[in-house]
């Protein structure tokens, strides 16, 4: 059987901390590296890969959803010079409802054997496709950062994840690590129940200025503490090992059984 991407799901409790900033610079170092490296945008309605990535695709995953099947995905790619697969999310929201979450289950296991790394970009929160995507990932990323609104959440997202039996899989990253707040960094691996915390320092300006121009740090300033960051960050993921997936029952069933109340009001 040929062997399927090493999935990886970046994620976050809340909007504004850094996650495609995050998901966008790891997929481009890692293609980089020569890994063949595809990167989807989970974010349905307001998805900003492409843009971060100064890539204006003629095709995205509304053009597959309406017009195709999901195994043809990867003929719905847009190539970043970087050699990065892109499939975009649409380009306006009310066109996110096409996509359903079986849609994009088959879309990503038909991605899974055209790459060797296969990188989603979620939606910030918890919904029905985030946490079947987060069922299958080989690893998943918790961005954060210092901020105490931050950490109350990101607790609080770590917390669900770890009764569903995916703590094994988890990461967490703390964005703009030096930014000044009333939270000390050695209290967080407590105030968050991770034993493993990887730090990432703020720079805004210059990763305003990349995530604006669409050139990703790696590219642009590769020389800047928080892209060696992302470097070394890289090089851990690449060099870990593909964890086995055992068959579970649907997550967002599962949760809705045992933590009542969580997910009320989400979208679906």
């Amino acid at each position: 059987m040929e062997k399927k991407a090493k999935l990886i799901v970046v994620c976050s409790p809340v909007g504004g901390v850094g996650k495609t900033m995050l998901a966008v610079n790891l997929a481009v170092t890692m293609a980089t590296k020569g890994e063949k490296v595809s990167i989807i945008d989970g974010d349905l309605q307001f998805g900003d890969v492409a843009m971060s990535l100064n890539m204006k695709p003629k095709e995205t995953l509304r053009e597959l959803a309406e017009n195709d099947r999901a195994e043809n995905a990867a003929f719905y790619f847009a190539k970043h010079e970087s050699g990065l697969n892109v499939l975009p999310a649409p380009d306006r929201p009310e066109y996110a409802e096409i996509i359903t979450p079986a849609f994009f289950d088959e879309t990503v296991l038909a991605l899974q054997d055209k790459s060797d790394l296969l990188i989603i970009d979620t939606a910030a929160g918890l919904n029905e496709l985030n946490l079947e995507l987060m069922d299958k990932a080989d690893k998943i990323i918790v961005v954060a950062t210092p901020a105490m609104h931050v950490l109350k959440n990101t607790k609080l997202m770590l917390e669900t994840l770890q009764a569903l039996g995916l703590k094994e899989k988890l990461t967490l990253i703390v964005n703009r690590s030096s930014m000044s707040t009333a939270v000390k960094l050695s209290r967080i691996p407590d105030l968050t129940e991770m034993e493993s915390v990887f730090y990432l320092p703020a720079d805004e300006k210059h990763v305003n200025e990349s995530m604006d121009t669409g050139i990703p740090l790696i590219s642009k300033y590769p020389k800047l503490e928080v892209t060696k960051k992302l470097k070394e960050l890289t090089d851990t993921f690449l060099e870990g090992s593909n964890p086995k997936h055992e068959k579970k029952n649907s997550l967002f069933h599962y949760m809705t059984k045992v933590i009542p109340g969580k997910l009320e009001g989400e979208n679906r």
